[in-house]
């Protein structure tokens, strides 16, 4: 089995080529289709002139693109943290300090109201991107660290946990024993600044199974 998250993913876009991966709001796409869409944002990723030394914040909404480009992330070996529009000021600026990303990258509706944030740091509407290919994407290296999720802060400053690749590599094998149907179907349901994320996420699709993404609220019957 590979160590690395992407190519952990990419065996099975080419092993379950036309096997849904996700659906969301009616619409499904499949782990091949999928792929396409990682190195799609990997060439936009490489556009923005960003490296393996660097963090980059995201604040953007469940989705089929969010989840793309965290693998075109760790595809290109670059640690994400993410932001919720629910967090109070003084928590986003001391998570972006604190993580030194150098990049926000958000979307129409997680954009702040509060342009004073904007101002502080480099952001990036990731629609907007070039996304002609560069000569070529690079992947991670092993060790390198897939993201940072920062503790709620409740007894002192919120703290920043590494999350590494293997961890998440580890994990999603460990709890393949949850997986007792060939054709089992996740939901995802949780904000990415939660953990429960990795296992909404990573489990099925680091094992070839598909992902059902939920709206908000998710409390709302009609988002099931």
């Amino acid at each position: 089995s590979s160590d690395l998250i992407y190519d952990r993913f990419s065996s099975y876009s080419n092993h379950s080529t036309y096997h849904y991966a996700i659906s969301h709001n009616k619409h499904c796409i499949n782990y091949k289709d999928l792929n396409d869409k990682v190195i799609n944002f990997s060439h936009r990723l490489l556009k923005l002139g960003l490296n393996s030394s660097q963090v980059v914040a995201l604040r953007l909404n469940r989705s089929i693109d969010t989840i793309a480009l965290i693998f075109a992330l760790s595809k290109v070996g670059i640690t994400h943290v993410h932001l919720s529009e629910m967090y109070p000021l003084d928590r986003t600026e001391y998570i972006l300090k604190d993580s030194k990303a150098s990049l926000l990258i958000c979307e129409e509706t997680t954009k702040s109201d509060d342009g004073l944030l904007l101002e502080k740091i480099t952001w990036v509407d990731f629609y907007q991107i070039d996304d002609t290919p560069p000569i070529s994407v690079q992947n991670q290296n092993k060790n390198e660290i897939f993201s940072l999720i920062y503790t709620s802060g409740t007894t002192g400053e919120p703290k920043g946990v590494k999350i590494k690749n293997e961890s998440i590599i580890n994990f999603s094998s460990n709890h393949m024993n949850f997986i007792t149907h060939p054709n089992e179907v996740f939901t995802h349901v949780s904000t990415y600044t939660f953990d429960a994320w990795f296992f909404e996420v990573m489990l099925p699709l680091l094992n070839g199974k598909t992902l059902i993404v939920i709206n908000s609220p998710i409390t709302d019957e009609k988002n099931w």
